[in-house]
């Protein structure tokens, strides 16, 4: 089980942290392209991308592509900072959102503790 994080502060998951997150959360399939939240706002959810792909945009120019396993947002909701990017998903995609009170949910049960770890690890990210 690992998750890393990079520069633009997406944590890509294993497929086995991600199969056990999308057991916590509530998922949701896009039939459009959309936008998940906005450069400069904080997200209300973190998301992870089940299957399909979506992007990191920053001022509608630069775009990071995203894909499954990657979770985003998380950062800036436990943080409570907003994010220097926007994100999109795109059609026929998958997310599993995650918010605050689930992951505090996550973090307090015993019975999975590396997805505890994992998530506890992150959150000394949060600044």
């Amino acid at each position: 089980m690992s998750a890393t994080l990079n520069k633009y502060n997406v944590i890509h998951v294993s497929n086995e942290v991600l199969e056990r997150i999308s057991k916590k959360g509530e998922g949701h399939s896009y039939t459009v392209d959309m936008d998940l939240f906005y450069e400069d706002h904080i997200p209300v959810v973190a998301y992870l991308i089940l299957k399909g792909s979506g992007k990191l945009v920053k001022k509608r120019r630069k775009d990071i592509p995203l894909g499954p396993g990657d979770l985003i947002g998380f950062l800036e909701l436990m943080g409570h900072t907003p994010s220097i990017y926007g994100a999109q998903i795109s059609h026929d995609s998958e997310v599993v959102f995650l918010d605050r009170s689930t992951v505090l949910e996550i973090l307090e049960e015993e019975s999975d503790q590396d997805l505890r770890s994992i998530l506890s690890a992150l959150l000394k990210k949060v600044s």
